[in-house]
């Protein structure tokens, strides 16, 4: 009789251990299934926020942009407002920046004047250049407008020439 300490051994099968490790790798393989469609799902996730941040984005641009034209046309209206109201404005304000950085809402508007001399015999008939600045958020917009005077009988009567419009 042979008496074996902790009872009797187990002895398993090849077949058996091959049966565990089996399972073992269906266990594993499912957590390996199961982590790679969290992190397609993370992914398809993440990359539908950027994609909603990069249209914001653009329509606060946007936004931007067109209030910055409405600001630039508000300068080239106060400019031929005072252009109207100031029969002597030539010589009173001439050439150069007539107002910078004027407030208006969430931005700022600026106007540009330059007369253009053409060496005739009626200087207050020269074209005039006005340049009006729009700035809003990121946005810049210029608005380039030429004035020529039609007649000089009487008043003022402006021509515009040409408007050519900047966006930055």
């Amino acid at each position: 009789m042979s008496f074996m300490i902790g009872g009797p051994k187990r002895f398993t099968s090849v077949r058996a251990i091959s049966r565990k490790r089996a399972n073992h790798r269906r266990v594993g393989m499912a957590y390996v299934y199961f982590l790679s469609t969290m992190m397609l799902v993370a992914v398809i996730g993440i990359s539908a926020l950027m994609y909603a941040r990069v249209q914001r984005r653009s329509a606060q641009g946007a936004d931007d942009l067109m209030t910055a034209r409405l600001y630039a046309q508000s300068a080239l209206e106060r400019g031929l407002a005072m252009i109207s109201t100031d029969p002597n404005w030539r010589t009173n304000r001439g050439s150069g920046a007539w107002f910078t950085d004027q407030s208006i809402g969430d931005g700022t508007f600026s106007l540009d004047v330059t007369i253009l001399s053409d060496a005739d015999a009626f200087p207050d008939n020269d074209p005039v250049l006005f340049i009006g600045t729009g700035v809003h958020g990121v946005a810049t917009h210029k608005i380039e407008m030429s004035l020529e005077a039609l007649s000089d009988y009487g008043g003022l009567v402006i021509s515009i020439g040409s408007v050519k419009r900047y966006t930055g």
